[in-house]
């Protein structure tokens, strides 16, 4: 999965201030963006996919 410099970068603040950085080398920092957007992304389609699921249920 790929994301834009400015997808990452959104991402980055709210994880930069939990100090999860800190002492990181900015490619470390950038493959951990990238997880940690790919984990998101993925639990959000299971999220969707569930509601889904419980919406077709309902309408049984």
């Amino acid at each position: 999965m790929e994301f834009t410099p400015q997808q990452l970068a959104k991402l980055r603040i709210p994880i930069e201030e939990t100090g999860v950085f800190e002492g990181r080398s900015e490619s470390e920092i950038q493959k951990l963006l990238k997880d940690f957007a790919t984990f998101y992304v993925t639990l959000a389609k299971i999220n969707l996919r569930l509601h889904q699921e419980a919406s077709k249920d309902n309408a049984k």
